[in-house]
């Protein structure tokens, strides 16, 4: 398929199209609404030759649309963490568990440190986030046992030494200000006006991440997970800031109204209406003339010279030269630097492959933050910068982005179907998730990953609250240790399951269906229309990857569902204590309404629904693509195309097809008592070597320990040992000649010159003194004698020697 296939009328829009009633659109939206980007400053910092420093607002429909959703979520998370957190008032006395082996630690503890940080609870593997003097809440992540290490600070009451109990506030308020400070941070980025503001508010999600997902600090596991994601974020931040420099530089402002407004010059880039049925032709790429000035500058000035023309007239014939011989434009190749710098970032910050390990870990900070990060703030702001620089992303990049997104999806969705901690099989499924929203902007597809990142939001915001209330019932994580909850939390259980089913995409084909069909079938659509555009025929590589992880996704989720409140109790002590609570139930409740219909069409006002929301913040221009780039002959087709029959049809019935196999195969393997036909402890013997792998994570932990962690600590070890026996015997031996030679100079100007002049002063003075003794004989005669004497002398001199006269002149 060639570029004008993609874009063209070869393919028909027309009645070919499959939009209309199968995604709840009516023909009378056919062109969307018309939302006109606000843009302007509410304060200039300072200004910098060209360049303007300021703090400005950016606000187009996909602002608002993401203002609200991060509000709302956000809004449902603090009222749910309301009760959740209770554990942590400041007025709570609650004396928490400590066993006698720790009581000796503890009172040691306090008898130097009667200021504390933090409470001795919180170990998420084999209990909650609230330890309720339970037996299983003295063992770490992997089951061993806590050492003292693993404490570093002591809240609430302790039991002392002596029998004495000593008391100190709760985190409730910090938790709280943490919590509110994140959504400020993420509402920030999203109305940020410029590139400058963006990345200020990026890195303050990320400290607020930190802060909140080493919350409990008396767990080093929580300490060692925030530092890992800190990490993991700066590692994709340092290419963000090549790439933010990059756009900078080429484009010469900050501000994205300008960079936007760059984008839409004619003939420059491919033009993008938002209307369906539109149809345009391919247009080659023209990179912007600040990419080749700053960085060709000594070029184009020496053609300039020698042919006796202006820059901009140089420029346009070296770049006419460069295509006649198959070559890029000039600063072609910084487009493509700039645009995987962008992608870098969401790769830390979304947990792409290889920076997805830093997500599972995060579960250690409270259940609240994991729904927050999980849903509508930290992990939705990498995809929302691609989405808000995708005009700048050429095809390369975008190729490389729909493979980064393509393994990610993969890998989480095959680690989340062995996973037994219930937070653990959730973050597996963001990471799987945002790999699909990632894939879908790869290939093209703008308005389905952004869609997919407002429904999965909801879904999954849902998912994490109601995982809480179920370890809020029972005081654990592990699933194996659950069974037949939803005849002690019922509506947990319920919501649980609508959020199941919009997550594995549930829905009647071609009639209605919770939001994660509408969202999930747009990726697999455009995904298909991407192969089937770049020669792969039916389908392509991404679609069918996709596919196969929607079942798995279908299956994991209800293997979840099913192991939580289907069966036998297979604990009967924690089964008999379970219940739920109205404050933290309740926020389930309007998620689970969310789940079903955020991305259906809006009966009330026509053309304000979620998926024309998004239509009408499409970007204007998207970056084309050059005849001789590295991936000159891939196709990103129009996102309109993916909407004919021919495409819709049949990815709805294969989408349809594998949620329900992935359903049926949980359903066999874990649902009482079908589960007798298909064991799931026998799969595992007979694929013990697939499940040992997946149970390690793919081993990406240990690659990273022996490729990084390893090789750092033996270079560390390298340069501390030549910083010892080198610069530091080095600086020992400086020390001893230095004080040899003060020494040797003590003993010779202090103690002969200093001190030899001081001593023959000193010397001096008492000689002179003693001399002096003798005049001083007691006498008074001798006293009257020498006054007389000294007074007659005085009178011989005033009276013959000395002139007034001649005084008084001088």
């Amino acid at each position: 398929g060639s570029k004008q296939d993609a874009h063209g009328d070869d393919h028909g829009h027309g009645d070919d199209h499959g939009h209309g009633d199968d995604h709840g659109h009516g023909d009378d939206h056919a062109h969307g609404p018309s939302f006109e980007a606000s843009h302007g400053e509410y304060y200039t910092l300072g200004s910098f030759g060209d360049l303007t420093l300021s703090i400005g607002y950016y606000i187009d429909s996909l602002t608002i649309a993401m203002f609200c959703m991060v509000t709302f979520i956000a809004t449902l998370i603090h009222w749910y963490a309301s009760k959740y957190m209770d554990d942590e008032l400041p007025e709570s006395k609650r004396d928490h568990h400590v066993d006698p082996e720790h009581n000796r630690f503890l009172g040691n503890f306090y008898s130097k440190f009667l200021t504390g940080g933090s409470d001795d609870h919180h170990d998420e593997h084999h209990h909650d986030d609230h330890d309720h003097h339970d037996h299983h809440d003295h063992h770490g992540h992997d089951g061993e046992d806590v050492s003292e290490e693993d404490y570093q600070f002591i809240d609430h009451e302790v039991v002392m030494p002596d029998g004495s109990h000593c008391h100190r506030k709760g985190r409730y308020p910090r938790f709280f200000q943490a919590l509110s400070l994140f959504c400020f941070s993420m509402l920030g980025l999203v109305l940020a006006g410029n590139i400058a503001m963006t990345f200020v508010f990026w890195e303050l999600v990320g400290i607020c991440s930190f802060f909140l997902i080493g919350f409990y600090v008396e767990r080093k596991s929580a300490s060692t997970a925030a530092n890992k994601a800190f990490i993991a974020n700066r590692v994709g931040d340092f290419g963000m800031i090549i790439g933010l420099m990059i756009f900078w530089t080429g484009f010469g402002t900050f501000n994205y109204d300008d960079l936007f407004s760059q984008m839409k010059t004619a003939g420059t880039h491919v033009q993008v209406e938002a209307s369906y049925g539109h149809s345009h032709p391919g247009v080659e790429t023209a990179i912007p003339s600040g990419f080749a000035t700053e960085f060709y500058k000594k070029e184009i000035q020496t053609y300039a010279d020698e042919h006796g023309v202006s820059n901009a007239e140089a420029l346009t014939a070296i770049n006419q030269s460069r295509a006649e011989e198959g070559e890029s434009p000039l600063g072609y190749w910084l487009m493509i630097v700039g645009g995987l710098g962008i992608f870098c970032g969401c790769v830390g910050k979304s947990a792409q492959f290889p920076l997805h390990i830093w997500l599972p870990d995060a579960m250690e900070g409270p259940t609240p933050v994991s729904a927050l990060v999980h849903s509508a703030t930290m992990v939705a702001a990498g995809v929302f910068l691609v989405g808000r620089f995708f005009p700048m992303l050429v095809p390369e990049a975008l190729l490389t982005i729909a493979i980064i997104g393509t393994i990610t999806l993969f890998i989480g969705a095959t680690i989340a179907i062995v996973a037994t901690d219930i937070k653990k099989v959730l973050a597996y499924s963001t990471i799987s998730q945002l790999g699909y929203m990632i894939m879908a902007l790869g290939v093209g597809g703008w308005v389905a990953g952004l869609m997919h990142l407002f429904t999965h939001a909801f879904f999954k915001s849902l998912l994490f609250m109601g995982s809480g209330s179920v370890i809020h019932a029972v005081h654990t994580n592990e699933m194996t240790e659950m069974g037949g909850l939803r005849k002690k939390i019922p509506i947990t259980a319920w919501t649980m399951f609508i959020a199941c089913l919009a997550i594995a995409g549930a829905g009647i084909p071609f009639v209605i269906g919770t939001s994660g069909y509408y969202s999930k079938d747009a990726i697999l659509e455009q995904a298909f229309s991407w192969g089937d555009h770049n020669g792969f025929g039916f389908g392509g590589p991404f679609f069918w990857i996709a596919l196969g992880s929607a079942a798995i996704t279908a299956f994991y989720m209800f293997r979840m569902w099913f192991m939580t409140f289907v069966g036998k109790p297979r604990d009967e002590e924690r089964f008999s204590h379970a219940h739920e609570y109205p404050r933290m139930v309740h926020p389930l409740m309007i998620l689970s309404v969310m789940a079903i219909g955020v991305a259906w069409a809006n009966p009330l006002s026509s053309g304000t629904e979620l998926g024309y929301m998004l239509e009408a913040a499409r970007p204007e221009a998207v970056a084309g693509q050059t005849l001789a780039g590295l991936a000159s002959d891939v196709v990103i087709p129009d996102e309109h195309l993916s909407h004919m029959k021919r495409v819709k049809v049949p990815v709805t019935l294969l989408a349809t097809l594998s949620g329900v196999l992935g359903i049926s195969l949980a359903f066999l393997m874990y649902a009482t008592p079908a589960n007798k036909y298909l064991k799931a402890s026998e799969v595992h013997q007979q694929f013990g070597g697939i499940y040992n792998f997946l149970s390690n994570k793919w081993w990406f932990d240990e690659l990273y320990e022996y490729l990084f962690v390893r090789p750092s600590k033996v270079i560390g070890g390298f340069i501390s040992a030549i910083d010892k026996n080198i610069f530091d015997a080095i600086i020992h031996s400086t020390a001893r000649v230095t004080k040899k030679v003060a020494n040797i100079w003590t003993k010779i100007s202090d103690g002969f010159v200093i001190n030899g002049f001081v001593d023959w002063v000193g010397r001096s003075v008492y000689r002179v003194g003693t001399s002096l003794r003798r005049v001083q004989t007691g006498n008074l005669r001798q006293y009257v004698l020498f006054i007389v004497i000294g007074a007659v002398a005085i009178f011989v001199f005033v009276s013959f020697m000395w002139d007034p006269v001649a005084a008084t002149t001088k």
